[in-house]
């Protein structure tokens, strides 16, 4: 998962464990109602993915005036991992729009942020490819690659 800049370490923790907790959870039973275990998984991703971006949203308000950088680096970090849970939950369209959010915030996409750039944008194209839009998903893992040229998950992915 993503730290964010500003981001109290209590508040990456509880979601982190609570993402395990899920995974684990859904490990356990998928094997008895596999169906029944994925919906269950999506519902407590979705309530997670709700609170975390409402709790980054809060702090942005709270501290915007104080940190306006660090809030703004936090909501990216909230974007993104929302994006990678709604890839985890076959939620295209939804790891789509988040990946945009997390572009939109963006002040330095190819200069100190890039490493956010590239990780929405690859995040995105997976979005993409999976609920076919193959051009766009093509699009956005050869900007990746542009911005990124040594990942190896980009270059393994866009060859």
């Amino acid at each position: 998962l993503q730290g964010g800049g500003g981001a109290p370490a209590a508040g990456r923790h509880i979601l982190h464990y609570t993402v395990l907790y899920c995974t684990t959870l859904y490990l356990t039973v998928r094997d008895y109602r596999e169906e029944e275990a994925r919906q269950l998984l999506v519902a407590i991703y979705y309530t997670i993915l709700y609170y975390t971006v409402l709790y980054c949203t809060t702090l942005y308000l709270t501290v915007r005036d104080y940190r306006e950088e660090e809030a703004r680096q936090l909501l990216v970090a909230c974007r993104l991992n929302e994006a990678a849970c709604c890839l985890r939950c076959d939620e295209w369209a939804a790891a789509a729009a988040a990946c945009d959010a997390a572009v939109s915030r963006l002040s330095d996409p190819l200069g100190a942020e890039a490493e956010a750039n590239v990780k929405a944008l690859f995040r995105r194209a997976k979005a993409r490819s999976r609920s076919s839009d193959f051009g766009a998903a093509r699009r956005d893992l050869r900007e990746a690659a542009r911005l990124a040229p040594t990942n190896r998950e980009v270059l393994l992915t866009n060859s």
